[in-house]
């Protein structure tokens, strides 16, 4: 059995999906009709702007679900509305609601040039883009956007929601078993249609790129109720505005002499030379401090880029050896891993015990001890994204390890603590019930503050519910066991699996080193 399975769509089969989009939408509607989607009445509430707005473009329109409340929350205002779907179009015809003289509806595909042609170019005050993009293959979305962008007079704004990363579909689609990725972050449904999920910083500049500048962007959470099933569905959405400056691919508003657009265009062109001037003193300081690290894990060959471990090379080899260790053990414990949420308490750039645990575990948060590793954990989960289901895993910052000078010490610990309670907060949101496996494998020169914040956060983050583990692996774990008993969790022993993998594991280490499994006190054995 393979570690990691290619949960890729086949080339040949994703190429349909993606040039025969518009008649997979078209079955849709004509399966669906108007049942699928409910009425948007919230667009007077989060976007003020088409109250008074006097052209509006919706692309995507559906079967008119903003349409028809826009209509009624400004009676001046005259909507083109397009679809690719034919299908969905004639039902915006047929809605009881329907002007001519208030709604021009057209079939069109935004990703073609002349498509939309039946709008005046320049003319549009207010676009809407609503669960729109997504449908549409990460390789033509700027094409997309500059047929959009040429509908809009100088100043115009695009008003975006659509599905953000994180969000339960995206986990389904890329659940255990499954083979519905396209490409990264996109997906294919069961039913032919696609959907993609964004992230902020790739969906600011996708816009950017385009002449368009972000006035604000925010994820929106919702819980969706399904009460034949019983069910009740964390949703996540990502919602922006954005300004039409020009500047972008599209030339814009330039061609009109507008000052605004002028204004950005020269603001980028001045942004995009500093990034050259930045970029070679960044990538020569970068190849000087990183080392890449190559390994097996499980017959299956990772490449990682870290920053060289504190202390001496011994203990540095220490370091990489109890990862690598931890790593092993994940992948040879089906039993403790499986259908769990796990955690990995990263105490370098490189999450191995996360990854390996992606093999059994429902999901697998790798977090960052610092802002600084960061970039890198993203850096090297994207560099291995081929080899394991990429989709069950996700990097987040949890900032138990302490950056800063002496001198900086006592005056940047508040803040520290503030800000780990509150990336403590946020990935409880994420995790409400806690994680079932918690695993971290600590520098072996650590501070004892280091490893007293570290098994705090093992507390907070260790799940109550059944029988949750931690396990940490180290060369000396009596710190480890002094700083567990101050953060309330007691010392458990493991079990046959676990036990024989941990054996095992420092076995091949070819250097000491010690497991402990630890549990909330009311489950320690």
């Amino acid at each position: 059995m393979e570690l990691y399975k290619d949960v890729n769509v086949p080339p040949e089969l994703a190429a349909k999906y993606e040039s025969e989009a518009g008649r997979y939408w078209d079955l849709f509607y004509k399966r669906n009709e108007d049942r699928f989607f409910k009425d948007r009445h919230y667009f007077g509430r989060e976007w003020p702007q088409l109250l008074s707005a006097q052209h509006v473009l919706e692309v995507g329109c559906g079967v008119g679900n903003s349409i028809y409340p826009l209509l009624q929350l400004n009676p001046g205002v005259h909507v083109y509305a397009c679809d690719f779907a034919p299908s969905a179009v004639a039902l915006v015809r047929a809605h009881p609601g329907f002007s001519s003289r208030r709604v021009t509806a057209f079939v069109a595909d935004i990703t073609q040039a002349g498509h939309l042609a039946a709008v005046p170019p320049a003319s549009v005050d207010v676009a809407t883009m609503i669960f729109v993009l997504s449908a549409i293959a990460p390789d033509a979305m700027p094409c997309a956007l500059r047929s959009v962008a040429a509908t809009l007079r100088p100043g115009g704004q695009l008003l975006f929601r659509d599905y953000a990363a994180g969000d339960l579909c995206q986990d389904r689609l890329a659940g255990e078993g499954r083979q519905q990725r396209l490409s990264d972050s996109f997906y294919v449904r069961w039913d032919g249609t696609c959907a993609f999920y964004f992230g902020e910083e790739g969906l600011r500049r996708l816009f950017e790129a385009e002449g368009f500048r972000c006035e604000g962007v925010q994820y929106v959470d919702r819980v969706q109720e399904n009460r034949k099933r019983g069910e009740r569905l964390e949703r996540r959405f990502i919602q922006a505005v954005f300004t039409f400056v020009g500047g972008g691919s599209s030339g814009g508003d330039t061609a009109n002499g507008s000052s605004a657009g002028g204004a950005a265009e020269q603001r980028q062109q001045q942004q995009q030379q500093q990034r050259k001037e930045e970029q070679p003193q960044q990538q020569r300081q970068e190849r000087q401090d990183l080392q890449e690290w190559r390994l097996q894990l499980g017959g299956a060959p990772l490449s990682l880029l870290c920053r060289p471990p504190p202390g001496s090379e011994a203990a540095a080899a220490g370091d990489c050896a109890a990862s690598a260790a931890l790593a092993t053990v994940a992948l040879r414990c089906p039993q403790l891993l499986h259908a769990a949420d796990v955690l990995e308490l990263c105490c370098r750039e490189a999450a191995l015990a996360a990854l390996a645990a992606l093999r059994w575990c429902r999901r697998a948060v790798a977090a960052g001890s610092c802002a600084m590793d960061m970039p890198l954990l993203r850096r090297n989960a994207l560099r291995n994204s081929h080899l394991f289901v990429f989709e069950r895993l996700r990097v987040a910052p949890l900032a138990w390890q302490w950056q800063g000078s002496t001198s900086e010490k006592e005056r940047g610990e508040a803040a520290a603590a503030d800000e780990l309670e509150q990336q403590q907060q946020l990935m409880s949101r994420a995790c409400p019930d806690g994680f079932g496996v918690v695993l971290a494998a600590p520098h072996a020169a650590a501070a004892p503050a280091d490893l007293q914040r570290l098994l705090a956060c093992v507390a907070a983050m260790l799940s109550r519910q059944g029988r949750a583990v931690a396990l940490l692996c180290a060369a000396d774990v009596a710190p480890l066991q002094a700083a567990a008993a101050a953060a309330g969790l007691s010392e458990a022993r493991m079990d046959g699996e676990v036990a024989g993998a941990a054996a095992a594991a420092a076995a091949e280490a070819g250097t000491p080193l010690r497991f402990i499994c630890l549990q909330h006190g009311a489950y320690s054995n």
